[in-house]
């Protein structure tokens, strides 16, 4: 199962000058519960915003440059190749891709499941996430007030999986 997941504003930003434009605890809990124990696949900048590989989490990144040596994590020089090496190796593991924009922009079209926090505001960025397609559908969502920005935790699947 290939899945993504992301926090997204109302305008569709999902980042700033490489960081997170928010800090949201309960954004942060759900993406630890859901991605623990399993493959997370980020690009080169979202794992240097975070800093190093995600604890409990067979970790790749996408970087093309090959010669970047990251502990605990695998580097690979593209969006495919890293799905090709999870499945081959973590057979049993659900992947997680947790970003950045370019990424997601090229999973969203063969994606399984989307994890999606949709922040009720506008807020100023320069990382986008793309457009939810037609091919997928609503299944979840949980209203929930992350410190002061009223949040909503949404799942969706793809419609031929339903």
């Amino acid at each position: 199962m290939i899945n993504i997941i992301a926090a997204v504003s109302k305008n569709g930003v999902i980042g700033k000058d490489g960081k997170l434009p928010w800090k949201l605890d309960r954004d942060m809990a759900r993406f630890k519960s859901l991605t623990i124990s399993h493959t997370v696949i980020m690009g080169a900048n979202t794992y240097r915003e975070i800093g190093k590989p995600l604890a409990d989490r067979f970790n790749i990144i996408i970087s093309s440059k090959l010669n970047i040596q990251y502990d605990n994590a695998i580097v690979l020089p593209s969006l495919t190749s890293a799905l090709d090496y999870a499945r081959k190796i973590k057979k049993d593991s659900e992947i997680f891709i947790c970003g950045g924009e370019r990424i997601y922009k090229e999973a969203i079209e063969f994606a399984d499941r989307l994890y999606i926090t949709h922040i009720d505001e506008v807020i100023d960025g320069d990382a986008y996430f793309p457009s939810i397609p037609d091919f997928y559908s609503p299944v979840k969502e949980i209203n929930v007030l992350d410190g002061n920005i009223n949040t909503r935790f949404c799942e969706y699947v793809r419609k031929s999986l339903q």
